[in-house]
């Protein structure tokens, strides 16, 4: 499974992802339809990502007490993460502030622009937004 690079070349307290992770296996494959992990994690307001599922918020880096270093093996809330998806969701929120209320055809028209994968790639913070 592809996903991003994780900031190679860094300290590992910067890195995230595979490269944080290495070839450690996961409890659920986020390629593998049948975890359902995009219905297992959740964005926050404050940019921050969580799962009602222990095991899971353990290897995303949100439970600070039983992840190595409280980065767990994901490490996505590594600081900067945290910082870009609020930035993503408070240009959004922004923007749709400025736009005014949306008809549901232009609401559905934004989900499906943002949920759009291109060449298997979704936009970068792309399910904060959605």
């Amino acid at each position: 499974m592809a996903s991003c690079k994780g900031n190679p070349g860094q300290p590992e307290i910067k890195t995230h992802c595979d490269h944080h992770n290495g070839d450690k296996p996961l409890s659920k494959n986020p390629s593998n339809p049948n975890d359902r992990v995009e219905e297992s994690i959740h964005y926050l307001s404050d940019g921050s990502i969580t799962s009602r599922d222990v095991k899971m918020n353990e290897e995303l880096g949100t439970d600070h007490q039983s992840s190595k270093n409280g980065r767990g093996a994901m490490n996505l809330n590594f600081s900067i993460l945290i910082s870009n998806r609020k930035g993503a969701l408070d240009g959004f929120t922004t923007g749709l502030r400025i736009i005014g209320k949306l008809k549901t055809q232009q609401l559905e028209g934004e989900i499906k622009k943002w949920s759009r994968q291109e060449n298997e790639q979704l936009e970068p913070y792309a399910p904060v937004i959605v």
